[in-house]
């Protein structure tokens, strides 16, 4: 088994995810085990309505259950965290995958890498938010990706991890 975990939440559509593409190329770039974050209710494939959605669970700080079942993270030394950029922040599934985990301990000195998919708006409150809310845990800067087609976001994060592992 490799050391590495690439976690994942795709939003409303994976076929169609940027953040899907970039985390099964980055799995089977650096050899790592791939999970992915999925809400017990998946959001809507319609993009304005899932921006309501993101934005109620936002204003709510909600933390959405999780289809199951969940992974053990103990065994992995590090996790590639992808997510796309949603309202400014990281989705509330996240939060979710990491409040699980932070229950029992588990994530507590793993390297935590992020990576956001963005229209172009970047990382913005990202991963700050997840710094501010998970102090005690080691997540690193990471990398925002903008994707103008599914295999520009992914290319780059490739790119990235290389240099970074």
């Amino acid at each position: 088994m490799n050391d590495t975990l690439v976690v994942y939440f795709s939003g409303n559509d994976p076929k169609k995810s940027a953040t899907a593409d970039a985390a099964r190329n980055l799995a089977s770039v650096t050899g790592a085990d791939l999970y992915e974050i999925r809400p017990q209710n998946p959001y809507s494939k319609d993009f304005n309505i899932v921006v309501q959605e993101a934005q109620r669970d936002k204003d709510m700080d909600a933390r959405p259950a999780l289809a199951g079942p969940s992974i053990d993270v103990k065994p992995y030394r590090t996790i590639i965290l992808g997510f796309p950029n949603w309202c400014g922040t990281a989705p509330m599934p996240v939060f979710s995958f990491l409040d699980e985990h932070m229950k029992d301990g588990s994530l507590i000195g793993k390297r935590i890498i992020p990576f956001v998919i963005n229209d172009g708006s970047g990382m913005q409150h990202s991963v700050d938010d997840l710094k501010t809310h998970y102090p005690e845990l080691d997540i690193e800067e990471g990398e925002a990706f903008e994707h103008n087609k599914l295999d520009n976001a992914s290319l780059k994060a490739i790119d990235w991890i290389q240099e970074l592992m």
